[in-house]
């Protein structure tokens, strides 16, 4: 297995001869969503949290949503094409946190304790609320007012935001 791979960032943490980079990624933005399996490779085999907090990094991206669906009828600038992959990096950390949510619930733990915590940026907030509100819908529920934007998050009966 080489770093030539169509994925090039699996090789880096299947190879592990590469573990400077592989704590580069743990630091930058999420720009490229084969970065996102890397971070749940890395997770999986370490359990360390950094990188579900690189995976949630990307939901800051919600603001791009449906800029894929809008690409092709748009003028294709750099500008609509840095949205569409900013909304294609959102939406993959969007399901593949719930869906790895639903599976593995320490991580579902991990994700309610990190959203508990003041480092979330307010859209990185509301994303994570929405998903966890899909993955566990007895224990969260998100309102968003649609004529002002705010939203308001309630766990276990007690408003959060």
């Amino acid at each position: 297995m080489t770093d030539e791979l169509i994925y090039p960032y699996h090789a880096k943490v299947i190879a592990v001869r590469d573990m400077a980079a592989m704590l580069d990624m743990l630091k930058g933005k999420m720009h490229d969503p084969a970065m996102l399996d890397a971070m749940w490779a890395y997770y999986f085999a370490t359990g360390d949290a950094r990188p579900v907090r690189r995976v949630v990094s990307a939901l800051e991206h919600m603001s791009d949503y449906g800029a894929i669906d809008r690409f092709r009828q748009s003028a294709q600038t750099d500008e609509d094409r840095r949205r569409a992959m900013n909304d294609a990096i959102f939406r993959a950390a969007s399901w593949s946190l719930g869906s790895l949510m639903q599976q593995h619930p320490p991580l579902l733990a991990l994700c309610e304790g990190l959203f508990e915590t003041a480092e979330l940026a307010p859209t990185e907030r509301l994303a994570l609320a929405i998903t966890l509100q899909k993955v566990a819908p007895t224990r969260w529920h998100v309102e968003i007012d649609q004529a002002s934007g705010q939203s308001k998050i309630t766990r276990l009966g007690g408003s959060l935001r």
